[in-house]
């Protein structure tokens, strides 16, 4: 497989290396680069209503709010409340 002149060509015969994709009948164009597209920029505003419409799942989701008298369980419920606080956005 190589990559010439914007474009993927494959060949499935052995010792087609030398000649150019696309004067050799051996080489099988794969794909065709396409036009450039739009720059991908986009405004505050675009990111931010995109972003709020992905995180509704993990908003829902409710912190342990009570606390326990076992240190390792306690440690637990810290670590899961930090990690549901950090997904929510």
């Amino acid at each position: 497989m190589v990559a010439y002149g914007g474009n993927i060509y494959v060949s499935f015969a052995d010792g087609v290396y030398n000649t150019p994709p696309d004067q050799d009948a051996r080489w099988k164009l794969l794909s065709i680069t396409g036009p450039a597209g739009a720059p991908g920029e986009v405004s505050n505003q675009q990111l931010a209503d995109a972003i709020a419409g992905t995180s509704n799942n993990s908003n829902a989701v409710g912190t342990l709010d009570t606390p326990f008298d076992d240190p390792e369980k306690e440690t637990m419920r810290q670590k899961i409340n930090e990690l549901v606080n950090a997904l929510r956005r």
